[in-house]
């Protein structure tokens, strides 16, 4: 879980939650206003009318199956671009 600027982990979290949380993190406080609303966008095309909260949620699964070597199919180039920033932060800030 990400609140308030804390990520909590269970035990027992599945496997690559840490990925799928990391994307929260980043996602809500180090990418810009004009990145988000691309990244949305490009989950608006591959996932549907969904609310931001779940086109996150959706975003941060497929962020932790691309980092897990689990490829999704149809990702946008803007997305994939994304992931690709979002995992090299990930791996150089442990």
């Amino acid at each position: 879980m990400f609140k308030e600027g804390v990520v909590v982990l269970s035990d027992v979290a599945s496997r690559g939650t840490v990925y799928h949380e990391a994307f929260h993190v980043v996602f809500n406080t180090l990418l810009s206003t004009r990145e988000t609303e691309l990244a949305y966008n490009e989950a608006r095309e591959k996932f549907g009318d969904l609310s931001r909260k779940s086109l996150e949620e959706k975003m941060a699964e497929d962020f932790r199956e691309y980092v897990m070597g689990i490829k999704p199919k149809g990702i946008g180039a803007r997305i994939m671009d994304f992931f690709k920033r979002l995992f090299a932060f990930v791996s150089n800030s442990r």
